[in-house]
């Protein structure tokens, strides 16, 4: 039923049984909410984000990632808002090799996710967007694509580039415009 984003029959279950909310379902440590937004199951995972209790918004896969890491690395935005406006702090959760959310988003081209985690991640220590962690997200936005005018200005915001960095940054996305022009062109 989570395969197929049947949310009448898996909230049938989960009325008879709330730990099915919560519990780990496959072999990889996924719990239901983890699936649906991997599947890209949207409106099952933001009606399972509203009813899941908040503590277990931080429950991890085996591999120590959050619903919210699951969403950035599968560009589910929907997932990714309601995650961030029932728990800010997700933001913040580092997962998976000590990645936070938005260098998750960048290394997986998930290109919604990411300015929206751009806008919505606090630059807070330890802060995704300085030293290597904001130098990861921005070679990875490059490296992507997905280095555009909202991540610019987040990154302008949130100071997180000295003037000589964000000159650099941006001669950087003329070239890759540039060469992208010359590919279409072609």
């Amino acid at each position: 039923m989570i395969d197929t984003g049947d949310w009448k029959r898996a909230e049938a279950i989960f009325d008879q049984d709330e730990s099915a909310l919560t519990a780990k379902i496959n072999p990889f440590g996924y719990n239901a909410l983890q699936i649906a937004v991997e599947l890209g199951h949207a409106r099952f995972a933001v009606n399972t984000i509203n009813r899941i209790p908040l503590e277990a918004l931080k429950d991890r896969t085996n591999t120590g990632n959050t619903a919210l890491n699951v969403a950035a690395r599968s560009d589910c935005i929907d997932a990714a808002r309601a995650l961030v406006q029932r728990d800010p702090d997700l933001t913040q959760t580092r997962c998976n090799g000590n990645r936070a959310p938005i260098l998750e988003a960048a290394i997986n081209g998930s290109k919604a996710v990411l300015q929206f985690l751009c806008s919505a991640t606090r630059d807070e220590d330890p802060s995704p967007f300085r030293g290597n962690d904001g130098a990861w997200v921005l070679y990875n936005a490059i490296a992507n694509g997905l280095f555009d005018a909202a991540i610019a200005d987040s990154f302008s915001r949130q100071n997180a580039c000295d003037e000589k960095a964000f000159v650099l940054i941006k001669i950087q996305k003329v070239k890759l415009e540039t060469s992208h022009q010359r590919r279409q062109s072609q």
